[in-house]
């Protein structure tokens, strides 16, 4: 007996359907260590963690902890660009949702990114910006789908309270957040990570806030965020000086920056802060509304050296570009202007610290693009020390 034609034309349909379904969910995946542009990475990205996720029981939440720069520990604004993304090829199936208090509260499933900047072979620099990121649910911490993908450049302008920021903030909870997104289907992300994201999304909240520009409105999430226990960070107190600033609330400012000084010495044993100098100079920008603030840091820092049984190294370093020795001159004379500055507060500063130059010996980008992109390799940072292995004199 003969098959009817039109039933073998249905089959003919349905087996292409299939396939073209198929090769939909299967996107191929590019060369290793293939640079894409920025949205076709981010769309692959979303393909790729939602292909890996088991369809749940009705539409399910999603939350996104923001992306961070692990160089610097910076959210960038692009967090806006890759949320809007992920939403939109998850939306058929989930709900995806920004980081806030009562997001959190109601989520299935969060969404952790990083980006780091790493050796890649393919890049002309030898260096490429890479993306990872994971699903895990909520509550259980294990891993539903994890990604990451070589770009081929990244706009790069920290979100506006991190560019505010006065220091750099690469604290313990971003070795974490690290760990989780890179973290493979079916293991666990650290435990510390997922504790800390009730803290963490008061503080999600509040940087939106602040970069809609409700700066009291602000003041809240970031309050509760300082009385938790986890709460008493840098991230925090750098966020509390920031608000109070914009407000007006200039005391309460410099209190918080103070909080900030004791935390970092007495966590990590080190100040990264955000000092601007002019070009091939040691003075500071021409930016009276920054350089006022600088007066500010280093006041709070000299004053809590002045009142501790610790001693510091100051220390200047520089981009990659120019000549290595020049620039280890200019870091150190940019050192000790930094040092002169902290002794018109409190004159035994000059006993208690050493002034050294680096240069760009200890680059952490180390590209020389001399933009936002390695502002951190032109930082001065103090570095607490034995008082005995200060030079002779001090």
């Amino acid at each position: 007996m003969s098959t009817p034609k039109h039933f073998i034309v249905w089959i003919v349909v349905g087996f292409l359907a299939l396939c073209l379904l198929g090769c939909a969910a299967q996107q191929p995946a590019p060369k290793p260590q293939a640079l894409l542009g920025f949205d076709e990475a981010i769309q692959y990205l979303s393909n790729d963690l939602l292909n890996q996720l088991k369809k749940g029981s009705g539409r399910e939440i999603i939350v996104i902890d923001p992306f961070v720069d692990i160089d610097s520990g910076q959210q960038l604004k692009i967090n806006e660009t890759i949320g809007v993304k992920i939403s939109e090829t998850f939306k058929a199936r989930y709900d995806v949702r920004e980081l806030t208090p009562e997001n959190f509260e109601s989520a299935d499933y969060v969404l952790n990114g990083i980006i780091s900047y790493e050796k890649n072979k393919a890049a002309p620099s030898g260096k490429a910006y890479r993306i990872y990121a994971s699903i895990f649910g909520d509550e259980s911490g294990k891993v539903e789908s994890a990604a990451d993908v070589w770009v081929s450049a990244v706009e790069y302008a920290p979100a506006d309270i991190y560019a505010d920021s006065p220091v750099y903030l690469r604290e313990k909870d971003l070795e974490s957040k690290i760990t989780a997104a890179k973290t493979r289907p079916g293991d666990q992300v650290p435990q510390a990570y997922v504790r800390f994201l009730v803290t963490k999304a008061l503080i999600a909240y509040g940087d939106k806030l602040y970069g809609d520009g409700q700066f009291e409105e602000a003041l809240e999430p970031y309050t509760m965020a300082e009385q938790r226990e986890d709460g008493k960070t840098l991230k925090v107190y750098a966020g509390l000086y920031n608000i109070h600033r914009r407000l007006g609330n200039i005391v309460a400012a410099e209190k918080a920056f103070g909080r900030l000084v004791a935390v970092s010495v007495e966590e990590y044993k080190r100040i990264d802060v955000k000092l601007l100098f002019q070009v091939n100079t040691a003075t500071f920008i021409q930016d009276s509304k920054l350089t006022s603030q600088y007066y500010i840091w280093l006041r709070q820092i000299a004053r809590y050296i002045a009142d501790s049984p610790y001693c510091i190294n100051i220390v200047g370093h520089s981009s990659r570009s120019g000549a290595e020795q020049y620039n280890e001159k200019l870091s150190e004379r940019r050192a000790r202007a930094v040092q002169e500055i902290m002794a018109k507060t409190d004159a035994d500063i000059l006993k208690r610290s050493g002034a050294k130059g680096m240069g760009f010996r200890q680059n952490i980008v180390g590209t020389g693009a001399d933009d936002e992109s390695d502002a951190i390799d032109r930082r001065v940072e103090f570095v607490v020390v034995d008082c005995n292995t200060l030079p002779a004199g001090k």
